[in-house]
């Protein structure tokens, strides 16, 4: 059987700094997007 081989801490630390990275880009984006709507009703509310 073949054992399997996990990645060190290190890379595991830039994976989830990079992860991180991407979805505050994304946080962001969405954040400028919903900022552009002015006259929301207050039934989406």
């Amino acid at each position: 059987m073949k054992k399997n081989e996990y990645p060190g801490l290190f890379l595991r630390v830039k994976s989830t700094v990079i992860d991180s990275i991407i979805i505050v880009i994304f946080m962001v984006i969405t954040t400028d997007i919903f900022s552009n709507f002015e006259n929301v009703p207050n039934y989406i509310i």
